[in-house]
C-alpha cells in the first residue's frame, strides 16, 4: 500500500479538556455515521456527544458490531452494510479498534471499488486506490493508540491467524478531538494498557530506522511523560491532571509514529494477540525491556542522540524495566500463554518484515529477547 512521506500530517487537531464539546462545529452536511463499540454507545459522554449532533438536526447512524481485534469479516459485512449511503462526516469515537475499524471503512469508501474486490484487496495487502475523500472526524477515548493521527488501520484474518495492515496517507482524518474527560469511564487496568501501548509506541519510534528531526521532538514528549508518570501510576493516583498527561503521551506517540511507524516489539506482539488474546499493550510492552537491550548493544547513539542527560546507558533500560515490573507485565502476559513452549513456538510468526526492519539492530535474536522478558531478569 502507498508509503507515507516521512514528515507529512494533515490532521487538525484539538487537544485538552472539554475540546468534544465543539463536535458539532466540525461536522459537514447532514448525514452522519458514527463508528462506536456497544460500551461507549451506552455511555454518558457518548450522550453528551450526540446530544450536541442532534440539536443539529443531523440524520445519524451508528455502527458498532465490531470486535476489539476488528476482523476482515466484520469488515466485509460493514462494507456490505453501508454502500448505498455515503455519509456527509464520518465519526470515530472509541479506543484504538474503533478509531482503525473506521479508517478502514473510509478506505472502502474512498476506493470507488465493490465490496468484493475491496476486501480481497485488504486480505492480501494490496494498493487500494482513492478517488475521493470521505471526511472524518475522531475522538479517543483511550489513551493508547494515537490512531487519531496516523495513517495505519489494522485489520484482523482471523482464520489465517494474520495481522493485515492498511497503509496511506489518504485514510487520515480529518479532524482529532482529543479530549482528556472522554477517558474518564475508562477503567484503571485499561487505562494502564493502553499508557504501554503509548508509551511502547514512544520507544518503537525511537529505536527506529525511519527517526527524523520532527518525529524526534514527539518521541522525547511521549517518553518524558511516561517515564515521568508510569513507574508510579496507581488508581489513586489517577487524577484529571494525570488523565490529562497520559492524553498528552498517546497523541504525542500517535504523532511520532506516523512518522517512523513502529518495530521489533510490535512484529513480536502481534502473534501474542491472535494466538493467547493478549491485549495489545500488554503484548507490545512485555519485550521492551529486552528489545532496548538488545538495540543499545547493537548502537548506543539512538539514546544518547535523545537523551543527552541520560548518565548511564544501563539506567535506562532499568527505567523501562521499572515500568514493566512496577505494572507485572510479565506476569500477566504469563496469565494469558500458559507455557514458555507456546510461547517460542510463534517465533517464526514473530519477524514481521513491514515492523521489524524499521529497528535499528537488523538481527535481533528473537528467542533471547523472549527467555529474558519471560523469565524477568530484571
Amino acid at each position: 500500500m502507498l508509503d507515507v512521506p516521512p514528515s507529512y500530517n494533515p490532521v487538525k487537531i484539538y487537544f485538552g479538556p472539554q475540546k468534544s464539546s465543539s463536535l458539532y462545529s466540525h461536522v459537514i452536511g447532514r448525514n452522519v455515521l458514527v463508528f462506536c463499540s456497544p460500551r461507549q454507545l451506552n455511555s454518558p459522554s457518548y450522550d453528551r456527544l450526540r446530544a450536541q449532533l442532534s440539536k443539529k438536526g443531523l440524520y445519524i447512524k451508528e455502527f458498532t458490531a465490531f470486535s476489539s481485534n476488528p476482523s476482515l469479516d466484520e469488515l466485509k459485512h460493514c462494507c456490505l452494510l453501508h454502500r448505498e449511503s455515503l455519509p456527509d462526516t464520518l465519526i470515530a469515537i472509541g479506543g484504538g479498534s474503533a478509531l482503525d475499524f473506521a479508517k478502514a471503512y473510509k478506505s472502502f469508501l474512498s476506493s470507488g471499488l465493490n465490496t468484493t474486490e475491496y476486501i480481497n484487496a485488504v486480505a492480501n495487502e494490496r494498493l487500494v486506490p482513492s478517488v475521493n475523500n470521505i471526511y472524518s472526524i475522531a475522538l479517543p477515548t483511550t489513551s493508547g493508540t494515537g490512531s487519531e493521527v496516523t495513517p495505519f488501520a489494522t485489520i484482523w484474518d482471523t482464520t489465517l491467524k494474520k495481522k493485515l495492515s492498511l497503509t496511506s496517507n489518504t485514510i487520515f482524518y480529518d479532524v482529532a478531538i482529543v479530549d482528556p474527560t472522554l477517558t474518564e469511564s475508562l477503567p484503571y487496568e485499561q487505562v494502564v494498557i493502553c499508557a504501554l501501548d503509548a508509551f511502547n509506541q514512544a520507544l518503537e519510534s525511537l529505536w527506529n530506522k525511519n527517526l527524523t528531526p520532527s518525529s524526534a521532538v514527539f518521541t522525547q514528549t511521549a517518553l518524558r511523560t511516561g517515564f515521568h508518570i508510569l513507574p508510579h501510576l496507581t488508581p489513586e493516583s489517577l487524577t484529571p491532571f494525570i488523565r490529562n498527561k497520559l492524553s498528552l503521551m498517546s497523541l504525542a506517540a500517535g504523532l511520532a509514529i506516523s512518522h517512523t511507524r513502529t518495530a521489533l516489539c510490535h512484529s513480536i506482539s502481534y502473534p501474542l494477540t491472535l494466538h493467547f488474546g493478549v491485549p495489545h499493550g500488554l503484548a507490545c510492552a512485555f519485550t521492551m525491556p529486552e528489545v532496548c537491550l538488545s538495540n543499545i548493544r547493537h548502537d548506543e547513539t539512538f539514546v544518547r542522540h535523545l537523551y543527552p542527560e541520560v548518565s548511564t546507558l544501563e539506567g535506562f533500560y532499568l527505567a523501562i524495566c521499572s515500568i514493566n515490573k512496577h505494572h507485572a507485565v510479565a506476569q500477566k502476559v504469563r496469565g494469558y500463554i500458559k507455557s514458555y513452549s507456546s510461547l517460542i513456538s510463534l517465533i517464526p510468526e514473530m519477524y514481521n518484515p513491514k515492523r521489524a526492519k524499521n529497528n535499528i539492530n537488523p538481527n535481533p535474536d528473537i528467542a533471547d529477547i523472549l527467555y529474558k522478558s519471560w523469565n524477568e531478569p530484571f
